[in-house]
């Protein structure tokens, strides 16, 4: 395990949870983190938050901030991390007190961070525990009792303070064993708040099942934006009533990191209409079209004379085709993902995706060999036709696990609506792209969102580049935003009612999210406001709080 670590870190005891963004967050103790200084600070900073985002093999740290509680005791004392936890866009830690000796621990108290571990904010008056007297020795002073707000009792994933009464037990009285049995007792707990922490709220009903949180991973969307937009066609406004426009042109230059801001009026782009336009091509969904091509265009090449070129996989994956040029250790990695991305939805959706038949896989061997064989856009990595068509030079597990989101939703009966199709696909496959602060995103979504309407049709394979990458950014906010502020959190009871038709495409949205009109637009608004920014390799940490205007 620590082979598949980040090798550039420094610090220990390394408390740690997931968030609803996706990442790990940790803490170290006597140390600097990630951000590694020649010469080391002394003495050491004695604390300092991380973010950790890939899989083993390929993860990355970044520091977020030093700056967190304080030691409440003069004297040979530093700060050290004991515990966190993750609650919905909330991260709590516990930090003591602890003698340089490590002999007395004689205070704690609990921080919170809203913005993902950039800033913190603790009682600066008194520690929530205080004297406890821990110690190494066997002397057995008075147990005080305090009186403290404990944020840990759970309730649908939400966080609720109720004040307790509580002992401080001096560990050291305590026989080794059973301070281990302590410890243990402790880990399940926090354990235990972690897993409520993503179970459907009470409001949901009587549902059992338990969505999946989701996974860190650096990856790209199977469409990801490109490094340059090839044209700007998505029209976005700030008012209360936000519009698509009509396609223009391909802008004849793009600026060299693409943004959803489209180019003034002056400068070529149509005037906007006064409504979202039915006849817009980027608002047809495509499911079922082969190489989502509609009547009267064609691919590149001949599509079925390519295909059936394609070579059957080992015994077990014979669903699985590949392009001569790919070995069998394609096909078993496909079959691998697939299994994976199916046990990842059966968490999120429950039993009836076991009811699902595995789909036809087709592996290309090159992005524009996938490309040249559809009507998609040339940022494509992979997409869904009735088929999962990706291709195997990069990116080959994350894109069967989006692809694969497709193949369930259309197989319990929801086509629509698109931006539950996106973030679903992008939350099983723990998409972090859209967190790099270059493509803009960030400080787009907040003043001036595509409409939700558009977003049950946006199909983005097969628009420009720059649309596309507004609605898998879009989309996966919007389930985020269920997820942790609606107040119908759980996805898969929201794709049954869609399937048995209780609930409709266009209305899914505001009905999971339980508000409607202007309250619905704030609160969304408000909530995409603190949203992650990925940190790049050299740069300083960056987040979204709120009051910081990043």
């Amino acid at each position: 395990m620590n082979s598949a670590c980040p090798r550039k870190r420094s610090g220990a005891v390394w408390p740690s949870c997931w968030a609803d963004d996706g990442n790990l967050y940790a803490a170290n103790g006597d140390g600097t983190g990630f951000t590694l200084v020649n010469p080391r600070p002394d003495p050491v900073w004695d604390i300092a938050v991380s973010r950790i985002q890939g899989m083993p093999g390929a993860l990355t740290g970044s520091t977020l901030t030093t700056r967190i509680s304080q030691t409440w005791k003069t004297g040979r004392y530093n700060r050290k991390p004991t515990g966190m936890v993750c609650v919905d866009a909330t991260l709590y830690m516990a930090v003591q007190d602890l003698e340089w000796e490590f002999d007395d621990a004689p205070n704690a108290t609990i921080a919170r961070s809203t913005d993902h571990g950039a800033t913190w904010t603790w009682d600066l008056s008194a520690p929530m525990f205080r004297d406890s007297r821990a110690s190494r020795s066997r002397r057995a002073p008075p147990e005080p009792t305090v009186v403290n707000p404990l944020p840990w009792f759970f309730t649908g994933g939400r966080i609720s303070t109720r004040t307790a009464r509580v002992k401080c037990a001096n560990l050291a009285a305590m026989r080794p064993r059973n301070r281990l049995l302590l410890l243990v007792v402790v880990g399940f707990l926090a354990l235990w708040g972690a897993f409520l922490s993503f179970a459907p709220s009470p409001e949901v009903g009587t549902s059992s099942e338990v969505s999946a949180p989701p996974r860190p991973r650096a990856s790209v969307s199977s469409t990801r934006p490109p490094e340059r937009a090839r044209d700007s066609r998505a029209e976005l406004r700030t008012e209360e009533r936000p519009i698509v426009a009509g396609s223009v042109p391909p802008a004849e230059r793009a600026p060299p990191a693409p943004s959803p801001r489209p180019p003034r009026p002056e400068q070529g782009q149509a005037q906007p209409s006064d409504e979202v336009r039915s006849d817009d091509a980027r608002l047809r969904v495509r499911w079922g079209k082969p190489g989502l091509c509609e009547e009267g265009t064609r691919p590149l090449v001949d599509r079925e004379a390519l295909l059936s070129s394609f070579v059957a996989g080992p015994e077990g994956a014979g669903h699985i085709r590949r392009d001569p040029d790919l070995s069998a250790s394609h096909a078993e990695l496909a079959r691998e993902m697939l299994e994976r991305a199916h046990r990842l939805l059966r968490m999120l959706l429950g039993e009836r995706v076991d009811a699902v038949r595995a789909p036809s896989v087709f592996l290309y061997s090159s992005v524009e060999q996938l490309v040249s064989a559809a009507c998609v856009n040339r940022a494509t990595r992979g997409y869904y036709d009735g088929a999962i068509h990706v291709a195997a030079e990069r990116d080959l597990g994350e894109s069967l696990l989006h692809e694969y989101s497709h193949h369930v939703l259309n197989q319990l009966g929801v086509r629509k609506p698109m931006w539950l199709h996106e973030g679903i696909a992008m939350l099983v496959a723990s998409e972090t792209w859209w967190q790099d602060p270059r493509l803009g995103l960030h400080d787009w979504l907040p003043e001036g969102h595509l409409p939700f309407e558009a977003l049950v049709d946006a199909f983005p394979h097969t628009a420009d580049e720059l649309f596309s990458g507004a609605v898998y950014y879009q989309s996966i906010a919007m389930v985020f935003f269920i997820r942790t502020r609606g107040t119908r959190p759980d996805l898969g009871a929201l794709v049954e009612q869609l399937a048995r038709g209780e609930v409709s495409a266009r209305s899914a949205f505001a009905y999971a999210a339980g508000r409607e009109g202007r309250a619905l637009h704030e609160a969304f608004r408000d909530y995409v406001r603190i949203l992650p920014v990925a940190s790049l390799p050299g740069a300083p940490p960056e987040g979204r709080g709120v009051g910081e205007g990043r």
